[in-house]
């Protein structure tokens, strides 16, 4: 499809003031969408792309109140809805399970609740995690692969990947879910996100520090990708192949974290830093090597940025905002 289909469209965003929220809400204000969204501010990362000021239209509210939700969806009337707010860090969700479950699996019940009652038949795009998956022995990992992830965060993403799946079935509903990888890019505001922590370092002129090893597999997706994708599945949730059904986004190999951050340290051009990883061999069995050959297929959908170019993007972003990065200490990651 083209751009002309979201011309005066109107969409709502759940989590429009969040790192890919506000990238999706800028992508559709280019494209002529009139854009909404809930979030429990009307600030966050939208604040830090030039452009969008009065461009989102948002409701301030919770995704767990059902009359918010409900009030958000009658006051917009939105064509198309992304769900994309949630509870998204790992050792969060360890800190705090049921903080964790309450946002992200009772959150996304109550965005499809709403939904279902309002009654107005939005194509919905709800946002899932690699994380859902744990660790397979077999890989890639291919979207009928059991969601075994074993972190607070994982179940609760799990549940509520199920949960939207269950609703396009039960009630014919255009639903589709994204399974996103770890996307990267300008005005994140999860500083301690090896990407973004590790541009911040290299920019201070100090060697970026791994909580790993740097052996964990990840692939890492430009977040211009990432919205790509969403706005794909969004065009196309009321087909049948698509409808009801998970997408993996993910680049076509996945890399080590060692390996990340030294690209980092090259496109960034800075000389005589050395990449430090503080942990042990063993500490971080992680691999998220995701299948996309669905998404190729189907959304004719495929990442169009390769890493050096998409790091090259966010590293240049980051030196036009330095009030981001000065002073004081980069924190570590992983």
């Amino acid at each position: 499809m083209t751009a002309g289909f979201w011309a005066d469209r109107t969409v709502l965003i759940t989590g429009v003031s969040g790192f890919i929220g506000a990238w999706l809400a800028r992508t559709l204000v280019e494209r002529g969408a009139r854009v909404t969204g809930l979030d429990t501010t009307a600030t966050g990362a939208l604040q830090f792309h030039e452009g969008l000021d009065g461009q989102v239209d948002v409701a301030v509210g919770s995704i767990t109140s059902l009359p918010d939700v409900t009030r958000a969806l009658e006051r917009f009337r939105p064509e198309v809805c992304f769900h994309l707010a949630g509870a998204s860090m790992v050792d969060r969700s360890i800190a705090a399970p049921m903080a964790t479950f309450e946002v992200n699996t009772l959150g996304t019940w109550v965005v499809l609740e709403a939904v279902r009652q309002v009654g107005s038949r939005p194509r919905l795009v709800a946002a899932s995690s690699n994380h859902v998956y744990g660790n397979h022995e077999t890989f890639p990992y291919c979207e009928d692969f059991a969601l075994d992830g074993p972190s607070p965060y994982a179940a609760s993403k799990a549940c509520a990947d199920i949960v939207a799946r269950s609703y396009a079935a039960t009630y014919d509903l255009p639903i589709a879910v994204a399974r996103l990888t770890n996307s990267y890019g300008g005005a994140d505001p999860h500083v301690t996100h090896i990407v973004t922590a590790s541009i911040i370092s290299v920019l201070r002129g100090e060697a970026p520090v791994l909580l790993s090893d740097g052996s964990p597999l990840k692939s890492y997706l430009y977040v211009r990708d990432t919205v790509a994708g969403l706005v794909r599945l969004a065009e196309m949730a009321d087909r049948p192949e698509v409808r009801g059904r998970a997408f993996n986004l993910a680049m076509d190999e996945p890399i080590t974290v060692l390996d990340l951050v030294r690209t980092i340290v090259k496109v960034s051009g800075a000389q005589g830093l050395t990449v430090v990883p503080q942990g042990t061999p063993g500490a971080f069995h992680e691999r998220e090597f995701l299948s996309n050959g669905r998404a190729k297929t189907i959304l004719a959908w495929r990442p169009e940025y390769a890493l050096e170019d998409g790091l090259r993007e966010t590293i240049a972003w980051y030196r036009e905002h330095p009030e981001l990065w000065r002073p004081s200490t980069a924190p570590a990651s992983r």
